[in-house]
């Protein structure tokens, strides 16, 4: 050390200037804190790294999708696999149903979410929430598969809308396009993979019909109470496509030999308030 406490560097930069042989000690400064000897560093191998790390990996190859109860069902088929629907990981869903057998835990509720296909559990760890038997809940969770006849879902977000009602029925209307739409969407990516990966041509693939074969369908009694020509127009070239869903501008399309664009919509329209049919957008399909 030089006289300025630098070392080896203060010896080079003060090579050429004259020196003391043999150069006082620079006093230490007086400090509060003790030296350890023995200090060992922290392990922080097992730190687990942040959740949105996590979630933002996760969110290149997983999918948060619309589903209903029935569909989570009949794809349960592996407690050693990821839940997957039309050939796609599910990590995320969102269901809508109401609550059944609910039971009330210190740490957690756990009821079944029931809707038109089906009967699931569900826990939800938030107990400050208001939550009552024959609520109707909005669920967004993942799927915990211990067995194939041990499962549940685990919500991290619930919305209770309460009661059945006008606003419920919209909800549970708006919930099922979703729900097509997200099928639609998928089967048809799946295809066009298909397509992409064997050589020839796919050629069952959903959207508007090429040709004017939906006007030959016959519609079940369900639909006896339908009398109008357009409507039941509608109907049919919806029951003729993959998921019962198309674009609005298909359907015109496909009318338009017979049919102003005017009279297909008011038909649509009339359809929607009979409930046989639900709209999102420029989306239509018959309501699940």
């Amino acid at each position: 050390m030089d006289s300025f406490g630098f070392g080896i560097l203060g010896g080079i930069f003060s090579a050429n200037q004259p020196q003391n042989d043999e150069p006082e000690p620079a006093p230490k400064a007086e400090s509060k804190y003790e030296v350890a000897n023995d200090y060992t560093p922290p392990d922080v191998s097992e730190i687990t790294q942040p959740i949105f790390q996590k979630q933002q990996k996760q969110s290149n190859v997983e999918t948060l999708m619309p589903v209903v109860v029935g569909k989570v069902l009949s794809n349960i088929n592996d407690p050693n696999q990821k839940l997957r629907i039309f050939n796609t990981p599910v990590f995320g869903m969102c269901l809508l149903g109401r609550v059944k057998k609910l039971e009330k835990f210190a740490s957690m509720f756990q009821f079944d979410l029931e809707d038109a296909t089906g009967a699931i559990k569900v826990h939800f760890s938030n107990v400050a929430l208001e939550l009552d038997e024959d609520d109707y809940v909005q669920v967004v969770g993942s799927l915990v598969l211990l067995s194939l006849d041990n499962f549940y879902v685990d919500s991290q977000h619930l919305s209770n809308f309460g009661k059945y009602s006008e606003q419920v029925e919209q909800r549970i209307r708006y919930h099922n396009v979703l729900v097509a739409q997200a099928a639609y969407n998928l089967d048809v990516a799946e295809k066009l993979r298909l397509q992409n990966k064997h050589t020839g041509r796919v050629t069952d693939l959903p959207g508007p019909s090429t040709s004017r074969k939906f006007e030959e369908l016959q519609l079940g009694p369900e639909y006896s109470h339908v009398t109008d020509e357009v409507e039941i127009l509608v109907l049919k070239y919806l029951k003729s496509t993959a998921d019962g869903i198309s674009k609005k501008s298909s359907l015109f399309q496909s009318l338009s030999h017979s049919y102003q664009e005017s009279d297909v919509d008011a038909a649509i329209q009339s359809l929607i308030e009979q409930s046989e049919l639900a709209s999102v957008k420029d989306h239509v399909c018959l309501a699940i």
